[in-house]
């Protein structure tokens, strides 16, 4: 039986474990596990965000047609900072990609 070696072993492999997996990955060999038969069964894949003015009854709909521009504005701000880390990451791979050139 062949063995194989990581430097780094994550635990779950929902947003939060995938995302450190990738990052540690530039850099180190990382093993991630999953129990369930699919990545982001449990917390993440319960934790989507829906905003949706037609759901529930008549109470629910004012409250939720109420916080729209509430909902927008965080929307937006979210973006912004998915934004700003994604192009952090770029710039950290593109660094690493340089130095390994």
């Amino acid at each position: 039986m062949r063995e194989t070696f990581f430097d780094i072993a994550v635990i779950g492999g929902g947003m939060a474990g995938s995302a450190a997996a990738a990052n540690l990955a530039l850099h180190s060999r990382v093993l991630m596990l999953e129990r369930e038969s699919q990545p982001g069964y449990h917390a993440t894949g319960r934790s989507a965000a829906l905003f949706s003015e037609i759901y529930g009854n008549a109470p629910i709909r004012a409250l939720t047609r109420a916080s729209r521009t509430f909902c927008h504005a965080t929307t937006a701000l979210h973006r912004c900072a998915a934004g700003v880390a994604a192009r952090h990451a770029l710039c950290r791979q593109r660094s690493a990609a340089r130095r390994i050139e």
